[in-house]
């Protein structure tokens, strides 16, 4: 869940009677206001976290975060492109035989994506190189989403948390 407000609301984990909101990925938006995600854990439902519960909570909003970027998010020749998982697997398929069979295979139409109203997105894939420049396109977006996230975990300062948690531990 995305939250915005004050910078001086942000911290990595507040606590009350009831449950544990963890708070990550502070993104500044100007010198007073910011963005960032919180995940929740209810102590009747799920116990007081761990940090091993709340490295797998936040490692796994990313992932989805992710996955849900990979699939909605590229656009190919002003065209909204849906990526999904079969997406790719049928426009793989389908390009590794125009490759084969030299085009032949060619020209194949595509629903690749939907405008916001839900209009379908066409295209027709006339030679292989039209076909490549696409999923060349497709590629190229998947690798950059993964590094993206590759990149917000390795940047998560986890002794935040582990301080948090245990507050007679050294403060990092």
């Amino acid at each position: 869940m995305k939250i915005y407000g004050l910078l001086t609301d942000f911290a990595p984990v507040r606590q009350d009677a009831s449950r544990t909101v963890i708070s990550f990925d502070l993104q500044r938006v100007d010198g007073e206001h910011a963005t960032w995600h919180e995940l929740y854990f209810y102590h009747k439902r799920d116990g007081k976290p761990t940090l091993t519960q709340i490295r797998a909570a936040i490692t796994a909003d990313i992932n989805d975060r992710v996955r849900q970027r990979i699939t909605s998010t590229l656009s190919w020749n002003q065209k909204p492109v849906w990526l999904s998982t079969e997406n790719q697997q049928d426009w793989k398929a389908a390009y590794d035989r125009a490759l084969q069979t030299d085009g032949a295979n060619l020209p194949l139409k595509y629903k690749i994506g939907e405008q916001e109203d839900g209009t379908p997105v066409y295209h027709t894939f006339t030679s292989v190189n039209a076909f490549g420049d696409f999923w060349a396109a497709c590629l190229q977006h998947i690798h950059q989403c993964l590094a993206d996230g590759w990149q917000m975990k390795d940047e998560i300062d986890w002794s935040v948390y582990e301080y948090a948690l245990d507050p007679t531990r050294q403060n990092p």
